[in-house]
């Protein structure tokens, strides 16, 4: 008897948050990063100082992917923003990816981490995504429970796979570049699955 109180309580609670983060008609909200929040707290994202300067090395970018991969009959696409950096690329050397997660772009990991210490020492060229529906990297007009049906992690994975195919062939101009995928969190799992769906591509 107590659990099944405790339980509708919590259940209560629970409705009571997700409700909070439904958007107005018409409005764009950080609803994907909110019910992440809602359930598992809402991660410490690192910010770099104030009067901080993005790397002059970085470029700022943006690719163009489908909005749902497995509907040939749906043409929609939307663009994405991702940052990359030849700093200490070398001829030869591997693809360094730190794959975007339930946050919006952010070069902390390619600029102040070791991850960045490892690709100056392999020669490798840097990148980072941001995943669609964060930052401004959105494939729809609106939040809405009908528009939330691309926000799928399979949907995810073949954005980063062509993202993947594009930055070898067309910036690095090396189409068979190992690829290394690094992340935190939901980017990192992202990174595990991405590995084990497409061992071809992947190192």
């Amino acid at each position: 008897m107590k659990l099944a109180f405790v339980l509708l309580v919590v259940a209560a609670v629970a409705s009571t948050t997700l409700a909070k983060t439904v958007p107005k008609s018409g409005k764009k909200s950080g609803l994907p990063m909110e019910l992440v929040s809602a359930f598992f707290g809402k991660f410490p994202e690192k910010k770099a100082p104030e009067g901080r300067k993005l790397n002059p090395r970085f470029v700022e970018d943006r690719f163009t992917v489908r909005v749902n991969h497995f509907d040939p009959q749906n043409r929609d696409t939307f663009e994405f923003n991702f940052l990359w950096s030849d700093e200490y690329y070398r001829p030869g050397g591997p693809l360094f990816i730190v794959v975007g997660g339930h946050h919006a772009l952010n070069p902390y990991f390619m600029e102040d981490s070791h991850f960045k210490d490892v690709a100056a020492l392999q020669g490798a060229f840097l990148a980072s995504n941001e995943h669609r529906y964060f930052g401004t990297s959105s494939p729809v007009p609106d939040y809405s429970s009908e528009n939330l049906r691309f926000l799928r992690t399979e949907q995810a994975l073949f954005d980063l796979i062509e993202w993947i195919d594009f930055l070898r062939r067309e910036v690095m101009g090396d189409p068979n570049a190992r690829v290394i995928l690094h992340g935190f969190s939901y980017g990192g799992a992202l990174a595990s699955w991405a590995r084990q769906r497409f061992p071809n591509i992947i190192d």
